[in-house]
């Protein structure tokens, strides 16, 4: 396999990274462990800057629009009214979005390959992969490292882990009276340095969480 760039991960960034590069006329290849390219629920929050990076959002994606962020600590109490509405999709909705693009614009999709490191011949520096349980060399002239928290290809190139905490969140009902386009977050210092938030994913359900 010879590419001109290789990303390893299917992540969001690793899959808009690549879509644009192929833009550009470059040979670009997603390597990704799974058969499929999948991601599990999570809903996401995000500014409209969205729009200034991803110019051909489809309608659908977008679930939600928050106008107001309420703060809560303690007894104390504030709503902020946002200039321009914040954004609420679906991370496996975006993930199926981004891959559709960057089929579109010509990159490869390598399944079931898994990035091992890195061998060094003579001064010609491959990648090395596991595809279908048979070891191959791949070249490309440059890799981006899209891999997640917990990336192989950091580790292979001895920079440190980068520091992590456990997220959890789940759906619920969105409580009666709630105006499903506000946001909530609570900061609440004795139980945890970080905060608790209720996002509205639509008008009746939203998710709430806590950063452990």
């Amino acid at each position: 396999m010879n590419y001109e760039i290789v990303v390893v991960g299917a992540s969001s960034a690793g899959l808009f990274a690549a879509e644009v590069l192929a833009k550009y006329g470059k040979r670009v290849a997603v390597i990704h462990r799974s058969d499929v390219i999948a991601s599990g629920e999570r809903t996401y929050i995000i500014t409209p800057g969205l729009y200034r990076v991803m110019h051909d959002i489809p309608a659908g994606l977008i679930h939600q629009e928050i106008d107001t962020f309420r703060i809560q600590s303690g007894q104390n109490q504030a709503d902020i009214q946002l200039s321009s509405p914040d954004l609420i999709i679906e991370r496996a909705e975006l993930i199926s979005t981004l891959v559709s693009l960057a089929e579109t614009a010509g990159v490869t999709f390598v399944d079931n390959c898994e990035f091992l490191g890195f061998e060094t011949h003579k001064g010609n520096t491959q990648i090395k992969v596991r595809v279908d349980n048979s070891i191959q060399l791949v070249s490309a002239d440059y890799l981006i490292g899209a891999d997640g928290v917990h990336s192989a290809v950091r580790q292979s190139i001895g920079i440190d882990p980068v520091p992590s905490v456990p997220l959890l969140q789940a759906v619920i009902d969105l409580p009666d009276g709630w105006d499903s386009r506000t946001t909530k977050v609570w900061f609440e210092v004795e139980d945890t340095p970080y905060f608790y938030w209720l996002i509205p994913k639509n008008r009746n359900q939203a998710v709430v969480g806590l950063i452990s």
